[in-house]
């Protein structure tokens, strides 16, 4: 396997000699495994290796014990090891994302601290122990959420500085080698609950789909290898015909009705989807069912329009689909920000929000003062913008969930037509979490059962 696993490294460039890399190693098989292969490297090539461990304190004792049992097998190995810690399950929260990511953006910003701490001058990578059973979970992930072509081409060996060596390898053959080894590993008691997706598709989906065809997981993964060729070919394409049909702007993008004309379908649907993803800056919530209902857009008759993820509203037009981000669009966009949790926001107009999660106590103190409120972060589900008024928005306005349309609720407060455009509202979406001065939602405000409360202080130093 260490021959199969060299070559594999060398058919895909993914080291010279000398290189620096971050591995991380959790104390599982796969990642010992990369780190002894690494080691028996080390001095072939010159590598230098340093060690990163992530704590996510979701398994207490346990995970305090594969972190001495990492920094022991550095200790023997002579690798430089380097832990971090932290409760992933509440930056989850406060990132309103699941626990899954979080701790996948946190071990990444561990690698790109310790570049930092060792005072690394030189470009590093980072070595990852992925392997050919995590392909196919990720096939599987995405088909589920309804990914296109790109979701299903499985993991790359190298994107970026991030190395994937083991890609190679199935999770029988690093067993094996750590056996053959002499090497011992840490088990992870959470990869055999099925509370996360990806634990039901590695103990109960793949079992069974072994059960149907014993080369079931040996042919998704080969499938994932063609997927990606013919998606390299579709991506290339695209890029090649995207300004040929896209105009970008600052708050808006165009593409020309004759792009489903003159390209092939799969060309064009590429070329929709990387215009939504250059209006939307992201792309994990856009899936191919928004790809093909922008599609049918094209052929909807002017003035139709539709609703995108992160705010996007596409309009069909007489010679063009737009695609605008609604909060750029508006005529007040420089005072539209996403509010940080915990932290500080400033708008453009020299006003400051101050957010601050703290945990109820039985005696919690609310103050008094209008533009400091409390709220239950505990219903607060998705990110919160700090943002001028919208035709369309609603404020929850009793315990009985009623809503109001804001424009009522202002009319009825007799605040001056005049002065409505002018005022900020913290929301999520349409719906209205605080109009800053004024009331707040009755949604979202603390009870007996809240567990975490967000405290939130406007300040204008203009005032």
């Amino acid at each position: 396997m260490f021959a199969k696993i060299k070559e594999f490294i060398k058919e895909n460039h993914m080291l010279n000699y000398a290189d620096t890399l971050i591995v991380g190693v959790s104390g599982g098989a796969d990642s010992v495994c990369l780190l002894h292969i690494l080691c028996q490297l080390q001095e072939e090539m010159g590598l230098k290796l340093f060690a990163v461990h992530v704590n996510h304190m979701l398994r207490a004792e346990e995970a305090e014990q594969d972190a001495l049992f990492v920094e022991e097998l550095c200790k023997q190995w002579d690798i430089p090891f380097y832990l971090y810690k932290a409760d992933i399950e509440m930056m989850a929260r406060q990132r309103h994302i699941t626990i899954e990511e979080a701790g996948r953006a946190y071990r990444y910003e561990c690698f790109e601290k310790t570049i930092e701490q060792a005072g690394i001058k030189e470009k590093a990578k980072i070595a990852v122990a992925h392997h050919k059973n995590d392909v196919v979970e990720t096939v599987l992930f995405h088909l589920i959420r309804g990914s296109g072509m790109k979701g299903v081409a499985g993991i790359a060996p190298v994107h970026a500085n991030v190395l994937r060596p083991l890609l190679v390898c199935n999770r029988l053959e690093i067993e094996h080698y750590l056996q053959e080894n002499g090497l011992t590993w840490r088990m992870d008691s959470t990869n055999l609950k099925n509370d996360y997706a990806r634990n039901k598709i590695r103990n109960q989906i793949l079992p069974a789909l072994e059960e149907i065809n014993a080369g079931s997981t040996a042919h998704m993964e080969q499938f994932a290898k063609t997927a990606s060729q013919y998606f390299s070919l579709v991506e290339n394409l695209a890029k090649q015909a995207y300004y040929k049909y896209v105009v970008e702007e600052k708050a808006e993008i165009r593409m020309q009705l004759s792009l489903l004309e003159k390209e092939e379908l799969l060309i064009a649907k590429e070329i929709i989807y990387m215009a939504l993803s250059a209006c939307s800056h992201a792309t994990k919530d856009i899936g191919s069912v928004h790809v093909e209902a922008l599609k049918d857009l094209f052929g909807n008759q002017a003035g139709k329009c539709l609703h995108l993820p992160y705010g996007i509203i596409a309009v069909r037009e007489y010679e063009c689909v737009k695609l605008m981000n609604k909060e750029q669009d508006r005529i007040h966009q420089l005072l539209a920000k996403q509010l940080n949790i915990p932290g500080e926001t400033a708008l453009e107009d020299d006003s400051v929000f101050n957010a601050t999660l703290v945990e109820k106590k039985n005696m919690y103190e609310f103050s008094k003062k209008i533009y400091t409120k409390s709220f239950d972060y505990d219903k607060i589900n998705g990110a919160l913008c700090i943002r001028p008024p919208q035709p369309e928005d609603m404020i929850i306005v009793n315990q009985d969930g009623q809503h109001k349309k804001l424009s009522r609720y202002f009319i009825d407060s007799k605040i001056p037509a005049g002065k409505r455009d002018s005022m900020l509202v913290l929301a999520r979406e349409k719906e209205v979490i605080w109009v800053i001065g004024m009331r707040i939602s009755e949604a979202y405000k603390v009870t007996e059962e809240t567990k975490i409360i967000l405290e939130l202080e406007y300040k204008n130093t203009k005032e």
